[in-house]
């Protein structure tokens, strides 16, 4: 059977807005019943040339011959109409709002144009228009004048609405009342009128999705000469290339290779934990876009193994407005040279044997990490002068990660190529957040240990290396010590019980061995894990794997399916009648960390009272590997798989608590009772030494990740099921001084800051703990608003 990986589907990108079509074409509108025509237009008179210095070019069509039906190579729609009538209005309202919703862009100088039908006369309602103008940010209300006396400016950005002359409403003498109906919208001016008691109107705006200005407030003629008051290449700038409101990622990805394909499906997944936006640009897409296009975005990440056709220069506007950039993949690059830090010396591509870390890039306590043992792909960089490197191989040869500041922004460069493996997603959400000024996410802060195998039937013998027999030593040493040594770190547990070790796959199907051990103890300790406050899980009726054997592929543990539900049947009946069916568990770990789906659909079936399947996360062979998130078939399953196992505190261990934890905020942890006995896990070790070097793992993970709460797998589900409920917005103003988290109360979450930056204010929130030798810190909000004001 060939391993498969569960694919969550309840881990939803939280998009802000539809992904953006690029090109380097808008579409103008004109309307030759008003007396325009291609080369006798607003459009073409004013805002031709400063679209091409965009490097955008037009192309026109007459609104009077019909609705576009073409948009495949425009990125927006501008129009700018002389009156307020056109043919078949509401077709043309649906269009504005199927244009927006396409992720295209749409601008309206002068009059909407559609506020009446030119045929039949007949007006349209507001209701009809708001459908289309809401998505710009505003709703149309009726109340129109052309009495100055009543009218007075109420906000200017006269940078953008006087550039060659001064506003006068007694000169304008326009008046239509809107409504604000985008808490983001970016208003440049609004006017009030004086007679009504109504909050001011704004007349030129700007949101995600384009842009409005009104008639009469775009340009007079004065002595014959037309006096352009609003800054249209400015109006245009905004309008067409918004700076990011909220935290958003552009993730420019090779999707021909299969890294390249990896790699990102790495990246998406722990984005969308950390609860940040994204938007997948491909090659093909990146040769349509424009530098100001990457002004709606917080960072970039680079997933492409070559940088051909590629030019620093369109990231540089990026870089200046203080964006950051990461490479994710160890490639060969020339063209990005530069921007990359890297210098014109290569290396061959070869692989490495283990990595050092410097302490302040992973999250931790002056955390510092070497591993001598993993072997990782590099790329062919080196790094240039200017590169402060973070990371070296283990022999300190070969540079692994490596940042420079370019303008006002940074660049990270990775040299490798192991984020193909799940196992270091972590890395690739902290990278993303050393970027920038100030990063955020979201954090789940869990902790779950589990105890498989336990208990588990005890056989009254002597087994080596011990000299006493494994009853007494699970009942007179082993079981008494984790339980105080649980108890003096304050982690409460799950314990996986297991019936039988046969490898019984046909009936008769019967539960003996659990019985065997001395005056019945699995029993008795069952019971007492099931009255405490720790956790009574399932392993199994015996250790065979729920996989059904298969004649083409000869593999499998179980004949049919009948027998694998008698098994479970068995294991069901037993349970009721030793510890009674209000005990029955809600969690399931498979054995062999192996399970077929139709052993998940079996499972369900006889225990519908199991909510959480522990696999694993990362695995090899036929192992189940999951990520944490609800089956996709079966909603009422929550994946929790383990990242890290045993007692033995290993620098592979240790980076993966690492990774998970600064990625999904998630610490899952197994011990077996019997490690002891088997020199491969123990590693030699005896069981004083073992429970120390348990002790060591903890230990780094408290000191470490303090904000851990650490609770059985039923309690971390309900948590874990709560977080991914949770659609936070991480948003900036526009000095982006204050950043607004808008989330559920409790909702937790992580900041890490530039160390030229500091926290002025928190409002709504609380830290739960802040780190002391880097700027970072775990908060909670305590309101559905927080804000968080930075100097």
């Amino acid at each position: 059977m060939r391993a498969f990986s569960l694919v969550l589907l309840s881990l939803l990108c939280f998009k802000i807005q539809a992904e953006n079509v690029y090109s380097h074409k808008v579409l103008g509108l004109y309307n030759s019943a008003h007396g325009q025509t291609e080369k006798e237009n607003e459009i073409y008179f004013y805002l031709l040339n400063p679209l091409r210095e965009m490097g955008l070019e037009v192309r026109f069509h007459d609104i009077n011959s019909g609705i576009p039906q073409d948009l495949s190579d425009v990125r927006a729609v501008i129009s700018w109409f002389r009156g307020g009538a056109v043919k078949n209005p509401e077709e043309y309202l649906r269009f504005i709002a199927r244009v927006i919703r396409s992720g295209r862009k749409f601008i309206i100088l002068g009059n909407l144009g559609a506020f009446q039908d030119s045929d039949s006369g007949e007006y349209i309602s507001k209701e009809k228009i708001n459908s289309a103008l809401s998505l710009l940010g505003i709703k149309y209300e009726y109340q129109w004048t052309d009495n100055a006396d009543f009218l007075e400016i109420v906000k200017l950005v006269s940078p953008m609405c006087e550039y060659e002359g001064r506003q006068d409403v007694s000169v304008s003498r326009f008046y239509y009342r809107f409504l604000r109906a985008d808490r983001n919208l970016r208003i440049y001016l609004s006017v009030r009128r004086k007679d009504r008691d109504y909050e001011p109107s704004p007349v030129i705006v700007s949101n995600r999705n384009g842009g409005f200005a009104l008639g009469g407030y775009t340009y007079r003629v004065k002595e014959g000469k037309i006096v352009m008051l609003l800054n249209v290449k400015e109006f245009l700038s905004v309008s067409l290339f918004p700076d990011a409101e909220y935290e958003r990622i552009a993730i420019l990805a090779d999707t021909g290779t299969a890294p390249g394909k990896e790699v990102l499906k790495n990246t998406k997944t722990v984005l969308r934990w950390a609860k940040l936006p994204f938007e997948v640009i491909t090659r093909e897409n990146l040769n349509k876009m424009l530098p100001q296009d990457l002004f709606a975005f917080t960072a970039v990440g680079l997933i492409i193994e070559d940088d051909a056709g590629l030019n620093p220069a369109f990231f540089m506007p990026f870089l200046k407005r203080g964006g950051g950039i990461v490479s994710l993949i160890g490639g060969n690059f020339s063209n990005l040279s530069q921007l990359l830090a890297l210098s014109e010396e290569k290396n061959e591509k070869t692989t490495i044997r283990g990595y050092r870390f410097r302490e302040g890039f992973l999250l931790g306590e002056e955390l510092s990490i070497t591993q001598n043992d993993y072997l990782w792909e590099a790329g062919t960089s080196v790094p240039g002068r200017d590169a402060d490197v973070i990371a070296y191989s283990y022999d300190g040869n070969t540079a692994l990660l490596w940042t420079a500041e370019r303008e006002s922004g940074r660049i990270l460069a990775w040299n490798w190529k192991a984020f193909r493996h799940r196992s270091f997603q972590g890395f690739i959400l902290e990278s993303f957040l050393f970027i920038r000024p100030v990063g955020i996410a979201g954090v789940a802060g869990v902790g779950t240990i589990y105890i498989d195998d336990w208990p588990l039937p005890m056989y009254n013998v002597i087994k080596k290396p011990l000299s006493v027999t494994d009853t007494e030593f699970y009942t007179g040493v082993w079981w008494p010590e984790i339980k105080a040594f649980f108890l003096e770190y304050g982690i409460p547990f799950t314990s996986l019980l297991i019936f039988e070790y046969n490898a019984v796959n046909s009936w008769p199907l019967v539960v003996e061995e659990f019985f065997v051990g001395k005056d019945r103890v699995s029993v008795l300790i069952a019971r007492e894990i099931a009255e405490s406050g720790n956790e009574l899980g399932l392993h199994g009726y015996n250790h065979l794997s729920l996989v059904i054997y298969n004649d083409s592929t000869g593999y499998g543990f179980w004949p049919d399916r009948e027998s694998l539900k008698e098994a479970l049947l068995t294991a069901k009946e037993e349970w009721i009648r030793l510890f009674g069916e209000s005990t029955l568990p809600v969690s399931y770990v498979p054995p062999n960390n192996i399970i077929s789906r139709d052993g998940i659909e079996i499972l369900h079936k006889v225990f519908p009272s199991i909510e959480v399947i522990g696999s694993l996360f990362t695995g090899r062979g036929t192992e189940t590997v999951t990520g944490f998130g609800s089956d996709p078939s079966i909603p009422d399953i929550y994946y929790l798989p383990r990242i890290s196992a045993g007692y033995l505190f290993k620098a592979g261990i240790r980076d993966s608590i690492v990774s998970a934890i600064s990625g999904y905020g998630i610490w899952t942890h197994f011990i077996h009772p019997d490690d002891v006995f088997d020199t491969g896990r123990s590693g030699g070790k005896s069981w004083k030494e073992l429970k120390r070097e348990l002790g060591r793992t903890v230990e780094f993970v408290k000191h470490n990740y303090p904000w851990l709460n650490f609770m059985p797998s039923r309690k971390a589900v309900s948590v874990l099921r709560e977080y991914e409920r949770a659609q936070p917005e991480f948003f900036w103003d526009e000095e982006k001084k204050v950043l607004r988290v808008s989330s559920p109360p409790g909702f937790r979450f992580r900041i890490r800051i530039d160390n030229t930056i500091r926290i002025k204010s928190i409002e709504g929130a609380e830290i739960i703990y802040r780190y002391r030798e880097m700027g970072a810190a775990v908060l909670k909000s305590t309101e559905g608003v927080c804000r968080l004001t930075f100097d």
